[in-house]
C-alpha cells in the first residue's frame, strides 16, 4: 500500500483506495466468465480483509469484447445479492461506453435490485464520482489524485 492509502494490482486492473472505501476496476481485453470469476474472488478476499463493505467503480470503457451469457450474469448477480443480504448498503458504479456493456450492466442491476447492492450505470465518469461521493481523480485516469497525506500522484494506467 502506498503512502496515500492506495493499493494497486495492475495484473487485474484494480486499485483500492482504503480511506475512501473505494474499489476501482478497469478490466482490459475480453470480459469473460473466467475474468469475472477472478474479480469476484479478489473482491471476496478484500471484503474479508477489510471487514466492512466498500463501494466499487468499474470502468468498462477499455474492454475489447464481452463473452458472457445471460445465464452466467443472472447467476453471478444472484450470488452477489445473496452474499450481501445481511450487509449494509454499498454502491457499485459502472462506467459504460457501448450498448453491449450497457446491456450486461442492466441485467446485473435488475438482478441486484432491492438488495444492499446499489448498482448504477453511468455514461460520464464525473456523474459516477458524484454518486459515489469521491473526487473525480480517483476514478478518472487522466486526472491526478490527492492522497490523504496531501501528496499528489498520477493514477496508474
Amino acid at each position: 500500500m502506498s503512502k496515500s492509502g492506495t493499493e494497486a494490482d495492475s495484473r487485474h486492473g484494480i486499485q483500492f483506495h482504503e480511506y475512501l472505501h473505494l474499489w476501482v476496476w478497469r478490466p482490459r481485453g475480453i470480459l469473460d466468465e473466467a475474468m469475472v470469476d477472478d474479480i469476484i474472488e479478489c473482491i471476496k478476499a478484500k471484503d474479508d480483509k477489510v471487514g466492512i463493505p466498500f463501494n466499487r467503480f468499474t470502468d468498462l470503457s477499455v474492454i475489447d469484447a464481452i463473452h458472457l451469457h445471460f445465464r452466467y450474469v443472472f447467476h453471478a448477480a444472484l450470488h452477489r445479492r445473496q452474499r450481501y443480504m445481511q450487509h449494509p448498503p454499498l454502491k457499485s458504479a459502472f462506467y459504460v461506453t457501448s450498448p453491449a456493456t450497457a446491456h450486461y450492466v442492466k441485467i446485473y442491476a435488475l438482478m441486484t435490485d432491492h438488495s444492499p447492492l446499489r448498482v448504477q450505470m453511468f455514461k460520464e465518469r464525473a456523474a459516477a464520482a458524484t454518486w459515489l461521493d469521491v473526487p473525480i481523480g480517483f476514478i478518472d485516469q487522466s486526472r491526478e489524485v490527492t492522497g490523504k497525506d496531501g501528496g499528489t500522484a498520477s493514477v496508474p494506467a
